[in-house]
């Protein structure tokens, strides 16, 4: 009885999905399914408060953090993440 409520809810808003545009462009990208469209378009809302794609991308945490001075090069994780960047080279 629960899997079949479970299948019919997630059939509902797939069903929904496919009216909103956004998700269906989403969707074209490769392991984009309706539900990670949907996800993306309820987080970042209004696209037009962004200027511009490097401003949606780096507020979605998806820049590397990548600093260079003379021989030492310091790599790590983006702020979203948490990580701390790690000490390479030299």
């Amino acid at each position: 009885m629960l899997n079949q409520l479970l299948w019919e809810a997630d059939l509902k808003i797939a069903e929904e999905s496919f009216r909103d545009e956004d998700v269906k462009l989403l969707m074209t990208i490769p392991g984009v399914d309706y539900y990670t469209a949907l996800l993306f378009v309820s987080e970042i809302g209004d696209i037009s408060r962004f200027p511009g794609a490097n401003k949606l991308v780096s507020w979605l945490g998806l820049v590397p953090e990548l600093r260079e001075s003379g021989e030492k090069s310091l790599k790590g994780g983006n702020n979203k993440g948490g990580l701390t960047p790690r000490e390479v080279g030299a």
